[in-house]
Protein backbone atom coordinates (compact mmCIF):
# COMPACT_ATOMS: atom_id res chain seq x y z
CA UNK A 1 0.00 0.00 0.00
CA UNK A 2 2.94 2.22 0.72
CA UNK A 3 4.20 1.93 -2.90
CA UNK A 4 0.66 2.90 -4.86
CA UNK A 5 0.33 5.86 -6.27
CA UNK A 6 -2.69 7.06 -4.13
CA UNK A 7 -1.96 5.07 -0.61
CA UNK A 8 -4.65 6.66 1.59
CA UNK A 9 -7.24 5.69 -0.79
CA UNK A 10 -5.59 2.40 -1.41
CA UNK A 11 -6.03 2.03 2.47
CA UNK A 12 -9.27 2.99 2.82
CA UNK A 13 -10.51 0.72 0.01
CA UNK A 14 -8.93 -1.85 1.43
CA UNK A 15 -10.11 -1.17 5.38
CA UNK A 16 -12.55 -4.31 5.26
CA UNK A 17 -9.83 -7.08 4.63
CA UNK A 18 -8.87 -6.24 8.14
CA UNK A 19 -6.58 -9.34 8.22
CA UNK A 20 -4.37 -8.55 4.71
CA UNK A 21 -3.99 -5.10 6.82
CA UNK A 22 -3.07 -6.34 9.39
CA UNK A 23 -0.06 -7.94 8.22
CA UNK A 24 0.93 -12.34 9.42
CA UNK A 25 3.32 -10.76 11.47
CA UNK A 26 0.47 -8.97 13.42
CA UNK A 27 -1.81 -12.05 13.43
CA UNK A 28 1.53 -14.51 14.11
CA UNK A 29 -0.33 -15.72 17.32
CA UNK A 30 -4.03 -16.47 16.13
CA UNK A 31 -1.91 -18.35 13.40
CA UNK A 32 -0.06 -20.37 15.41
CA UNK A 33 2.93 -18.99 14.58
CA UNK A 34 4.97 -19.10 17.95
CA UNK A 35 7.84 -20.67 19.21
CA UNK A 36 9.77 -21.83 16.60
CA UNK A 37 7.34 -20.00 13.90
CA UNK A 38 7.79 -16.89 15.90
CA UNK A 39 8.23 -13.79 13.32
CA UNK A 40 11.62 -13.26 14.80
CA UNK A 41 12.42 -16.44 12.51
CA UNK A 42 10.92 -15.80 9.49
CA UNK A 43 12.78 -15.55 6.04
CA UNK A 44 10.41 -12.71 4.81
CA UNK A 45 7.32 -11.13 6.30
CA UNK A 46 8.17 -9.74 9.32
CA UNK A 47 10.66 -7.09 8.15
CA UNK A 48 11.51 -3.30 8.94
CA UNK A 49 12.65 -0.79 6.52
CA UNK A 50 14.75 -2.31 3.04
CA UNK A 51 13.22 -5.49 4.23
CA UNK A 52 9.43 -4.89 3.63
CA UNK A 53 7.53 -6.80 0.96
CA UNK A 54 5.41 -4.37 -0.75
CA UNK A 55 5.36 -6.90 -4.10
CA UNK A 56 5.24 -10.93 -4.86
CA UNK A 57 6.41 -12.51 -7.65
CA UNK A 58 6.05 -15.92 -8.76
CA UNK A 59 8.35 -17.26 -12.17
CA UNK A 60 7.12 -20.39 -13.10
CA UNK A 61 8.68 -21.96 -16.55
CA UNK A 62 8.82 -25.49 -18.47
CA UNK A 63 12.62 -25.42 -18.55
CA UNK A 64 15.38 -24.86 -16.66
CA UNK A 65 16.67 -22.04 -19.63
CA UNK A 66 13.35 -20.80 -19.84
CA UNK A 67 13.45 -20.04 -16.17
CA UNK A 68 16.47 -18.56 -15.85
CA UNK A 69 16.00 -16.53 -19.14
CA UNK A 70 13.20 -14.79 -17.28
CA UNK A 71 15.16 -14.29 -13.75
CA UNK A 72 17.60 -12.44 -16.00
CA UNK A 73 14.78 -10.26 -17.41
CA UNK A 74 13.87 -9.65 -13.85
CA UNK A 75 17.53 -8.81 -12.51
CA UNK A 76 17.41 -5.92 -15.66
CA UNK A 77 14.19 -4.46 -14.13
CA UNK A 78 15.36 -4.53 -10.77
CA UNK A 79 18.50 -2.86 -11.46
CA UNK A 80 16.72 -0.04 -13.83
CA UNK A 81 13.81 0.47 -10.95
CA UNK A 82 15.75 0.11 -7.85
CA UNK A 83 13.98 -2.70 -6.62
CA UNK A 84 15.75 -4.70 -3.71
CA UNK A 85 15.11 -8.48 -3.73
CA UNK A 86 14.02 -9.43 -0.07
CA UNK A 87 14.11 -12.74 -0.60
CA UNK A 88 13.76 -15.86 -3.16
CA UNK A 89 12.54 -19.24 -2.75
CA UNK A 90 13.54 -22.01 -5.30
CA UNK A 91 10.91 -24.43 -5.65
CA UNK A 92 10.78 -27.92 -8.02
CA UNK A 93 8.50 -30.26 -9.09
CA UNK A 94 8.71 -34.42 -8.74
CA UNK A 95 10.67 -35.74 -11.75
CA UNK A 96 10.38 -39.53 -13.17
CA UNK A 97 7.43 -41.67 -11.94
CA UNK A 98 6.51 -39.16 -9.29
CA UNK A 99 6.05 -36.38 -11.95
CA UNK A 100 2.25 -34.71 -11.31
CA UNK A 101 2.78 -35.75 -7.09
CA UNK A 102 3.19 -33.47 -4.40
CA UNK A 103 6.02 -33.93 -2.06
CA UNK A 104 4.16 -36.85 0.59
CA UNK A 105 4.18 -38.93 -2.73
CA UNK A 106 0.05 -38.70 -3.43
CA UNK A 107 -0.73 -37.42 -6.96
CA UNK A 108 -1.60 -33.77 -7.14
CA UNK A 109 -4.36 -31.72 -8.86
CA UNK A 110 -6.61 -34.72 -9.45
CA UNK A 111 -10.14 -32.49 -8.31
CA UNK A 112 -9.63 -28.79 -9.25
CA UNK A 113 -12.77 -27.02 -9.21
CA UNK A 114 -14.94 -25.84 -12.37
CA UNK A 115 -15.36 -22.35 -12.84
CA UNK A 116 -18.88 -20.82 -13.55
CA UNK A 117 -20.12 -19.00 -16.46
CA UNK A 118 -16.35 -20.04 -17.85
CA UNK A 119 -16.55 -23.47 -18.21
CA UNK A 120 -19.13 -25.73 -19.76
CA UNK A 121 -22.04 -26.69 -17.95
CA UNK A 122 -22.98 -30.74 -18.32
CA UNK A 123 -26.00 -30.90 -19.68
CA UNK A 124 -27.09 -33.91 -17.51
CA UNK A 125 -25.95 -33.06 -14.14
CA UNK A 126 -26.14 -29.84 -12.77
CA UNK A 127 -23.69 -27.57 -11.22
CA UNK A 128 -21.03 -30.12 -12.69
CA UNK A 129 -18.36 -29.57 -15.54
CA UNK A 130 -19.08 -30.89 -18.55
CA UNK A 131 -16.82 -34.24 -19.59
CA UNK A 132 -14.96 -33.78 -16.27
CA UNK A 133 -16.77 -36.47 -14.13
CA UNK A 134 -17.09 -35.16 -10.26
CA UNK A 135 -16.42 -31.54 -10.82
CA UNK A 136 -18.29 -29.08 -9.47
CA UNK A 137 -18.55 -25.38 -10.70
CA UNK A 138 -18.04 -22.82 -8.38
CA UNK A 139 -19.38 -19.09 -8.64
CA UNK A 140 -16.00 -16.78 -10.37
CA UNK A 141 -16.60 -14.48 -7.28
CA UNK A 142 -14.54 -17.04 -4.98
CA UNK A 143 -11.17 -17.27 -7.30
CA UNK A 144 -11.15 -13.25 -8.40
CA UNK A 145 -13.13 -9.55 -7.45
CA UNK A 146 -16.03 -8.48 -8.93
CA UNK A 147 -17.86 -11.42 -9.57
CA UNK A 148 -20.73 -13.48 -7.10
CA UNK A 149 -19.55 -15.71 -4.86
CA UNK A 150 -21.19 -18.64 -3.17
CA UNK A 151 -22.19 -16.42 -0.67
CA UNK A 152 -23.26 -14.09 -3.07
CA UNK A 153 -22.10 -10.57 -4.29
CA UNK A 154 -18.68 -9.84 -2.81
CA UNK A 155 -18.07 -5.63 -1.97
CA UNK A 156 -14.27 -4.62 -3.87
CA UNK A 157 -13.20 -1.62 -4.90
CA UNK A 158 -13.84 -1.07 -8.62
CA UNK A 159 -10.01 -1.46 -9.70
CA UNK A 160 -9.67 -5.07 -8.10
CA UNK A 161 -12.25 -6.36 -10.74
CA UNK A 162 -11.09 -9.74 -11.96
CA UNK A 163 -7.90 -9.80 -9.03
CA UNK A 164 -7.28 -11.72 -6.24
CA UNK A 165 -4.97 -11.36 -2.84
CA UNK A 166 -1.77 -13.60 -3.39
CA UNK A 167 -1.07 -15.00 -0.19
CA UNK A 168 2.19 -16.48 0.87
CA UNK A 169 3.02 -18.56 3.70
CA UNK A 170 6.36 -20.94 4.22
CA UNK A 171 5.55 -24.23 5.50
CA UNK A 172 7.94 -27.17 6.46
CA UNK A 173 7.25 -30.65 5.53
CA UNK A 174 8.33 -33.03 7.20
CA UNK A 175 7.79 -36.07 4.67
CA UNK A 176 10.31 -38.75 6.04
CA UNK A 177 7.81 -37.92 9.70
CA UNK A 178 4.75 -38.39 7.97
CA UNK A 179 6.21 -41.60 6.20
CA UNK A 180 7.13 -43.68 9.45
CA UNK A 181 4.33 -41.91 11.44
CA UNK A 182 2.02 -44.30 8.89
CA UNK A 183 4.00 -47.51 9.05
CA UNK A 184 4.03 -47.14 12.72
CA UNK A 185 0.14 -46.63 12.56
CA UNK A 186 -0.04 -49.55 11.21
CA UNK A 187 1.04 -51.62 14.10
CA UNK A 188 -2.43 -50.22 15.92
CA UNK A 189 -4.35 -52.15 13.28
CA UNK A 190 -5.56 -56.07 12.62
CA UNK A 191 -6.02 -57.54 9.65
CA UNK A 192 -4.64 -56.59 6.06
CA UNK A 193 -4.00 -52.93 6.67
CA UNK A 194 -0.70 -51.48 5.66
CA UNK A 195 0.99 -48.09 5.40
CA UNK A 196 -0.42 -47.33 1.33
CA UNK A 197 -3.85 -48.03 2.82
CA UNK A 198 -3.86 -46.43 6.05
CA UNK A 199 -2.55 -43.32 4.10
CA UNK A 200 -5.52 -43.65 1.36
CA UNK A 201 -7.24 -43.77 4.98
CA UNK A 202 -6.34 -40.72 5.77
CA UNK A 203 -6.37 -38.45 2.31
CA UNK A 204 -8.89 -39.95 0.70
CA UNK A 205 -7.10 -41.46 -2.24
CA UNK A 206 -3.97 -43.96 -2.58
CA UNK A 207 -1.04 -42.65 -4.05
CA UNK A 208 -1.63 -43.09 -7.55
CA UNK A 209 -4.90 -40.67 -6.91
CA UNK A 210 -7.39 -43.85 -7.04
CA UNK A 211 -10.19 -42.42 -4.61
CA UNK A 212 -11.09 -45.01 -1.96
CA UNK A 213 -14.66 -44.47 -3.01
CA UNK A 214 -16.43 -46.10 -5.34
CA UNK A 215 -17.93 -44.15 -8.66
CA UNK A 216 -21.75 -43.21 -8.37
CA UNK A 217 -21.69 -44.32 -11.92
CA UNK A 218 -20.52 -47.04 -13.78
CA UNK A 219 -20.30 -44.77 -16.75
CA UNK A 220 -19.02 -41.33 -15.94
CA UNK A 221 -17.19 -42.54 -12.72
CA UNK A 222 -14.69 -44.37 -14.67
CA UNK A 223 -11.50 -42.43 -16.31
CA UNK A 224 -8.06 -41.97 -15.16
CA UNK A 225 -8.92 -40.50 -12.32
CA UNK A 226 -12.48 -42.37 -11.48
CA UNK A 227 -13.66 -38.79 -9.84
CA UNK A 228 -17.23 -39.40 -10.43
CA UNK A 229 -18.21 -40.05 -6.67
CA UNK A 230 -20.29 -38.47 -3.72
CA UNK A 231 -20.24 -40.96 -1.49
CA UNK A 232 -23.84 -41.43 -1.30
CA UNK A 233 -23.46 -45.39 -2.05
CA UNK A 234 -21.68 -44.96 1.31
CA UNK A 235 -23.32 -43.76 3.70
CA UNK A 236 -21.58 -45.18 6.61
CA UNK A 237 -18.14 -45.14 5.27
CA UNK A 238 -16.93 -48.83 4.70
CA UNK A 239 -15.23 -47.41 1.45
CA UNK A 240 -14.33 -44.13 3.21
CA UNK A 241 -13.59 -43.44 6.66
CA UNK A 242 -16.04 -40.81 7.83
CA UNK A 243 -16.15 -37.20 9.45
CA UNK A 244 -12.05 -36.34 10.50
CA UNK A 245 -9.25 -38.28 10.45
CA UNK A 246 -6.57 -37.84 13.16
CA UNK A 247 -3.28 -37.01 11.66
CA UNK A 248 -0.27 -39.51 12.43
CA UNK A 249 2.13 -37.17 12.60
CA UNK A 250 2.31 -33.40 14.83
CA UNK A 251 3.21 -31.80 11.76
CA UNK A 252 0.18 -33.15 9.66
CA UNK A 253 -2.84 -30.80 10.68
CA UNK A 254 -5.46 -32.59 8.65
CA UNK A 255 -9.24 -32.92 8.77
CA UNK A 256 -10.89 -33.84 6.15
CA UNK A 257 -14.70 -34.15 5.22
CA UNK A 258 -16.23 -36.42 2.41
CA UNK A 259 -17.50 -34.75 -0.34
CA UNK A 260 -21.54 -33.50 0.38
CA UNK A 261 -20.80 -34.47 3.72
CA UNK A 262 -22.06 -32.34 6.68
CA UNK A 263 -19.40 -31.28 8.77
CA UNK A 264 -20.19 -33.36 11.38
CA UNK A 265 -20.71 -36.83 10.56
CA UNK A 266 -24.55 -38.39 11.76
CA UNK A 267 -24.29 -38.86 15.53
CA UNK A 268 -25.39 -43.01 14.88
CA UNK A 269 -22.12 -43.15 12.13
CA UNK A 270 -19.01 -44.24 13.43
CA UNK A 271 -16.49 -41.75 14.16
CA UNK A 272 -12.19 -41.74 13.26
CA UNK A 273 -13.04 -44.96 12.06
CA UNK A 274 -10.46 -46.96 9.18
CA UNK A 275 -12.34 -49.80 7.74
CA UNK A 276 -9.81 -52.22 5.92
Amino acid sequence: MTIADKPDQIKKDLSTFTSLCAGAAARAEDLGDTGESDPTTWLFGAGTGDKVVHAVLSVAADTEALLKEKLKNLDTVEQTHQITRVHVDEGRTLKSDLKGHEHFGYKDGISQPGVMDFHREDAGRKGFRDNHAGTELIEPGEFVFGHKSEQGDRKAPAWMKNGSLQVVRRLRQDVAGWNKAVVDGVKNFTGNMDADRLGACLGGRAKDGTPLAPPCSAVTGLGSDRNGFDHANDPIGRHTPLGRAHPPHPSACLRRNRRQEAEEPPPDAPRHSVRP
